[in-house]
């Protein structure tokens, strides 16, 4: 396996992949990428360049087929909220290896389907994986044009889940997020314990009540809902979440 450039056969992909479910602690990594991980720098380790590399390794495959009971739980979790995903317009912000949006696609494949993330390597994976879903590369607490310009109408449905935590500036990506949603649509906002949550990547660490506080600032003027979603793989077996919906 040529680690160092990233070239990997299928049935290379595919052994990495397993490794990954058998231990991801020891999988092995290029040396930059374990560079960066082990110099435990949330910033560092969160960096494009991070993401850039990230996405070219396919334990991020590993990962998503390990969250498929929890993508949807999740989608079964908005319906219960009564937001519907049927022939609706649906983004997931920080979309990853396309696993949520996968997971809605099967049940309400009527809908449209937008992902946003950070890195071309991650828009080259999706694009050869899900041919119904269009991608963006953009850094969500910046312009986000991109996203506006590849919209067809305003957004029913936003994603943002297990993301905040991950940025320097979670209240402009909020803001960002909100001027792309139509004026009945949802926000769906989640992020770990951070009374429980140790992980060295998580730049912010949102306990209950700080959580509560943070969102009724940044969502000012909208209406909000706090709830839990069920989530075994978090530390403390749920994690955090915040719904905005339309303003008051």
């Amino acid at each position: 396996m040529d680690f160092e450039n990233y070239r990997f056969t299928r049935d290379e992909e595919n052994l990495l992949i397993k490794l990954w479910h058998t231990n991801n602690s020891t999988v092995p990594l290029p040396s930059k990428l374990k560079q960066i991980f082990d110099s435990q720098d949330a910033i560092y380790m969160n960096s494009f360049e991070a993401a850039e590399l990230t996405f070219k390794l396919p334990y991020g495959i590993a990962y998503e087929q390990a969250q498929d009971g929890e993508y949807k739980a999740l989608v079964d979790w908005t319906l219960q909220q009564g937001i519907p995903l049927d022939n609706k317009i649906i983004v997931d912000a920080g979309c990853g290896f396309g696993g949520l949006l996968s997971c809605i696609h099967q049940k309400f494949p009527n809908s449209q389907f937008f992902g946003i993330e950070c890195a071309q390597s991650a828009k080259e994976r999706l694009n050869k994986t899900y041919p119904w879903l269009k991608v963006s590369i953009t850094n969500i607490q910046e312009n986000i044009a991109n996203i506006k310009g590849m919209l067809p109408e305003s957004a029913d449905v936003i994603y943002c889940t297990e993301v905040l935590e991950h940025l320097q500036h979670p209240e402009l990506a909020i803001h960002n997020l909100l001027s792309i949603r139509n004026d009945t649509g949802a926000l769906i906002l989640t992020v770990p314990n951070g009374r429980t949550d140790s992980a060295a990547q998580h730049i912010n660490f949102w306990s209950p009540e700080s959580w509560k506080i943070f969102i009724e600032k940044v969502a000012a003027g909208y209406k909000v809902q706090f709830l839990k979603t069920l989530s075994p793989n978090a530390p403390g077996g749920h994690n955090l979440c915040a719904i905005i919906r339309e303003k008051l």
